[in-house]
């Protein structure tokens, strides 16, 4: 028995995923719904449930692999369907999104069979969420003052979740946030493949299970966020965007929407920053209550 049969995500794995994370302590993104469907055909993904396990593989522009597997059932007869599988296509047997705690199950069920490498620019940034709500204490003076900043400038904060009413103000705010990025000198060829992941976001947010939130400065349109959940705990942000004339936008729609949405959930994913040194700086800027590392287990060609 380890015949995986792998077929597209579609609209309607939605519930699948819910099912499997629901119970699950996995609280890395790359299991999030809306960020694999939204990206699928960047990446290549595709799922197969098997002997009670999720198991995405994904077809990158350089390799194939597969995200460790989510649920509860035989680790090892699912490693193996895993590793069988690479081998009849061809594949070098690669399973990514491996946290610590992962590679000591690994290790017992397969001692020495595989070797662990990562990378920081993958690593999740976890926030506690009520940190990211209240900004209380020192560390957090500056996010309170870009927000207290944007309050003197643009009067209150007028938040609105995002509806079908409101929908294309942000696809509008999208356009004008590339513009800015090309008015900067920036190539917007470079943004190609998150130009299409957007608009599977802004054209299925719902039906795929994201929240959306949005501020307004003066009327128009400032920012904007969508989020969905993770697990029980954790709720992921998928994506957030500030229109430059817009300052402290960001501090505003991250504390806000997190306010509104994220207070039942203990923790906050922002996601990698993938070695962007701007983003970097910015996401450290919010104090992770830690990084979530993950690793890619590579099979070493000794039979398993």
């Amino acid at each position: 028995m380890d015949n995986l049969k792998f077929r597209e995500i579609k609209i309607t794995d939605k519930n699948l995923f819910n099912k499997y994370l629901s119970r699950s302590s996995f609280m890395g993104s790359e299991y999030s719904f809306p960020s694999l469907f939204i990206w699928r055909y960047r990446y290549g993904y595709k799922i197969a449930e098997f002997n009670g396990h999720l198991i995405v593989s994904v077809t990158d522009k350089l390799n194939n692999y597969f995200f460790y597997p989510v649920g509860d059932g035989n680790l090892k007869e699912t490693i193996e369907a895993i590793f069988n599988y690479s081998q009849k296509v061809g594949w070098k047997c690669r399973i990514a999104a491996i946290t610590k705690e992962n590679i000591g199950t690994l290790e017992q069920v397969f001692p020495n069979k595989f070797r662990f490498i990562s990378k920081r620019e993958f690593s999740d940034y976890i926030y506690d969420s009520a940190s990211l709500i209240n900004l209380s204490g020192q560390k957090y003076k500056s996010k309170r003052n870009h927000i207290n900043r944007f309050i003197q400038e643009y009067g209150e904060v007028s938040y609105e979740d995002i509806t079908p009413n409101n929908i294309d103000e942000c696809k509008e705010g999208y356009n004008q946030w590339l513009e800015n990025k090309k008015d900067k000198g920036e190539e917007i060829d470079s943004f190609s493949d998150e130009i299409i992941a957007m608009k599977e976001c802004f054209n299925h947010y719902q039906d795929i299970g994201l929240i959306g939130g949005l501020i307004r400065a003066r009327g128009n349109l400032c920012s904007f966020t969508f989020g969905s959940k993770i697990n029980n705990e954790t709720f992921g942000i998928n994506v957030e965007k500030s229109l430059i004339e817009c300052q402290g936008g960001y501090a505003v729609i991250n504390k806000e929407f997190a306010r509104r949405h994220a207070s039942e959930y203990k923790y906050i994913n922002r996601e990698e920053d993938l070695g962007i040194k701007g983003l970097r700086q910015s996401k450290l800027s919010y104090h992770p209550l830690f990084l979530l590392e993950k690793f890619t287990a590579i099979h070493k060609g000794i039979l398993l």
